[in-house]
């Protein structure tokens, strides 16, 4: 989880790619735009996130007369395509299931590295 400071920010702004790799990069192509646009905008990044299986992108308009609705529909527009997008590898897939975000290839190859840590042969969910 994310949440943004002065300092984070200010980091985000600089290296960019540092942070949506340190997050989910198979949502990199959603998150992406809403960074772009908000730092253009000159909105402030609250919170990055993910909720329940899809994307949650907070921000705040430092001037309230500067109502955005591009910034909303871009938000809006990238926390629905994350419900049926992998957050690890960025498939869209409705093999997506709610609450875990990610397509059943990564979930597979999770649980395989879970079972040689764990030195058992198989977890299933």
């Amino acid at each position: 989880m994310f949440y943004a400071s002065d300092e984070l920010y200010d980091s985000m702004n600089e290296d960019q790619d540092y942070w949506i790799s340190k997050y989910y990069h198979g949502w990199e192509h959603l998150i992406r735009p809403c960074i772009n646009r908000a730092v253009a905008r000159g909105h402030t990044i609250q919170q990055i996130k993910a909720k329940f299986g899809t994307l949650r992108f907070y921000y705040a308009i430092d001037i309230p007369s500067k109502n955005d609705k591009v910034m909303r529909d871009l938000v809006s527009e990238a926390e629905v395509k994350s419900g049926y997008t992998c957050c690890k590898c960025g498939i869209e897939s409705s093999d997506v299931p709610e609450l875990k975000g990610v397509c059943r290839l990564c979930y597979d190859g999770w649980l395989d590295k879970l079972n040689k840590k764990l030195g058992v042969d198989n977890v299933r969910d």
